[in-house]
């Protein structure tokens, strides 16, 4: 009999995380899928601005014309940043594992593959070689510093490193979109649908960071305008939804 509870009290406890698991990731999903409208729709409205060069913000320009120019020079060019591409994809899983109290061990990198051992993976660690460009992180460090050091440094700086961090955006892009559509243990480990939700929302958030950081739109006005028409749009459709019963 007390054996019986006690499988019982176990089968609550399995149930209860199970549902809260479940839960977890309904509500995840919902947020990172409304949350990409969300910064879609602050996107639109910013490209409206006033200081435009044909009919988009002048800095958003050269990041956009350095981006195209970016993917079309590395898709002609892609096996020669390959082996780069893969040290930098190993390196930011074990930068992040590092940053998630992991231990890292037996970082390889050859010609067509890589492999880094983490301790304790987990979902951030999976997929950030997704959503983090170090060559971007590098390029706003550099431009930071230069700004600090060069405070009458003029436009020219400025778009420079518009330019290198385009081109840093597009070399993350492609080589992103490339490793998507082959097999990878990273998506299958951290489950597709949650995967490609948290890929899409992060990169789209990682796209309006580097605007704030190139023009003069503040991070704090994108996270409240984002997050505003997030749950705005949910409340509209929670509202829709319970009218129909």
């Amino acid at each position: 009999m007390a054996k019986d509870k006690k499988v019982d009290k176990n089968e609550k406890k399995r149930l209860a995380r199970l549902f809260i698991k479940i839960t977890s990731f309904i509500l995840l999903s919902i947020f990172l899928y409304f949350w990409s409208i969300g910064i879609i729709r602050t996107f639109i409205q910013y490209i409206q601005s006033s200081d435009a060069l044909m009919g988009v913000p002048r800095p958003f320009f050269y990041f956009m014309s350095s981006f195209l120019a970016g993917i079309f020079i590395i898709a002609i060019f892609m096996k020669h940043f390959t082996k780069h591409y893969l040290y930098c994809h190993e390196l930011t899983h074990a930068l992040f594992g590092l940053l998630t109290g992991s231990s890292i061990s037996k970082l390889k990198v050859s010609k067509d593959s890589a492999s880094v051992n983490v301790s304790r993976p987990n979902l951030v660690v999976f997929l950030a070689p997704y959503i983090i460009s170090l060559h971007a992180i590098l390029a706003l460090f550099l431009y930071g510093c230069v700004i600090i050091a060069f405070p009458k440094s003029g436009n020219a700086i400025h778009y420079l490193f518009t330019i290198l961090i385009g081109l840093a955006s597009a070399f993350h892009f492609i080589f992103t979109i490339k490793s998507l559509l082959q097999e990878q243990t990273d998506i299958e480990r951290s489950g597709f649908f949650i995967s490609y939700l948290s890929i899409t929302a992060f990169n789209l958030a990682g796209a309006m960071t580097i605007i704030t950081c190139i023009d003069e739109i503040s991070f704090s006005y994108f996270i409240k305008s984002s997050l505003s028409y997030t749950f705005d749009t949910i409340a509209k459709l929670w509202v829709t939804a319970f009218s129909l019963f």
